[in-house]
């Protein structure tokens, strides 16, 4: 398991958030908070190689992008499932 300094931002809302996290088996892991519940939770971005490529300065960042469930209720409480796609922009550096 490596430690990285990270910084990720959501595409559509432009939140950003900063901090330490980890890289291990090809994931990174961050420490983040839910902006609905205010619960801490460990949020992990999977197969990271395949979105974010080194730099010259040893950095590594890119776009990156997954699929969310959404349950929508209608104006008739019928509940709907509907995919959307999450878009981040991440950047990390391993810390030595």
């Amino acid at each position: 398991m490596k430690t990285v300094a990270y910084s990720i931002t959501k595409s559509k809302t432009k939140e950003k958030q900063k901090g330490i996290g980890y890289v291990a088996e090809d994931t990174l892991f961050i420490s983040s908070i839910s902006s609905k519940t205010g619960n801490s939770f460990i949020k992990a971005f999977e197969d990271i190689s395949k979105y974010c490529f080194k730099k010259e300065d040893g950095s590594y960042s890119g776009n990156y992008e997954y699929w969310a469930e959404l349950e929508l209720k209608d104006d008739k409480d019928r509940i709907t499932t509907k995919e959307i796609p999450i878009h981040y922009y991440i950047w990390f550096k391993e810390l030595d």
